[in-house]
């Protein structure tokens, strides 16, 4: 009976350190990127030693990919679960999500691609002081309206502003 203790005991400790280092890979790929990281950063953010964290992981890729599946599919199963439980699509509830997510970081202005003539979307969604609607399709435009966001932003510390990438132009 006491080895069933022990060894319970002994795998409830791997799986917190398995979690600790997966935080810490987290907040140094967020400060670092993945270039920028090393096990070694991840380790001291995790406080613990080099070695211990290629006992639970194989090497830094495959951190990257457990906190992509854990984080991600976490997130999609809470997509779905509010999608379904408000009769919404996943795109109207990724959608407040994102947008209760930007509210709750003090967030000051958002470019964001908006599907017109949804039930829900990003523009009846929020009481914005300001909407500009714009055809993102024209050259430049998103990398404009970034410009002329900041622009307009009163004299204070510099506004947070979220760009998706990928729609830069």
């Amino acid at each position: 009976m006491a080895g069933t203790k022990a060894s319970t005991a002994a795998e409830a400790r791997d799986q917190d350190r398995r979690k600790t280092i997966l935080r810490a890979a987290v907040e140094v790929f967020a400060r670092k990127g993945y270039h920028g990281c090393r096990i070694a950063d991840v380790a001291r953010e995790a406080g613990v030693a080099y070695g211990l964290v290629y006992h639970y992981f194989k090497n830094k890729e495959e951190l990257l990919q457990l906190v992509f599946e854990a984080g991600w599919g976490g997130f999609m199963s809470r997509i779905r679960d509010a999608a379904e439980e408000f009769d919404a699509t996943q795109f109207e509830a990724l959608t407040a999500a994102a947008l209760v997510d930007f509210a709750e970081r003090d967030v000051e202005g958002v470019v964001v691609e908006a599907g017109l003539g949804g039930r829900l979307d990003a523009t009846n969604v929020v009481d914005a002081e300001v909407v500009l609607l714009t055809n993102v399709a024209l050259p430049g435009a998103m990398t404009y309206l970034a410009a002329r966001l900041l622009a307009a932003a009163p004299a204070r510390p510099a506004p947070t502003l979220f760009l998706p990438t990928g729609f830069m132009s």
